[in-house]
């Protein structure tokens, strides 16, 4: 019986490992979005700039 409780509580810390894991995906997919947001926008600047300066 107490092995069976043990196992219960390694599940119910198995599943909030998934939890947290899936949190931190979510975070760093949401980061890497803002990343690449940052990059075009920065892309864009730097291609107006030579454009502008080829005037």
């Amino acid at each position: 019986m107490k092995n069976h409780k043990q196992l219960i509580e390694l599940q119910n810390q198995i599943d909030q490992l998934i939890m947290h894991l899936n949190d931190i995906s979510q975070m760093l997919s949401q980061s890497n979005n803002q990343i690449g947001d940052i990059h075009n926008v920065l892309f864009n600047k730097v291609g107006k700039a030579k454009e502008e300066r080829g005037k």
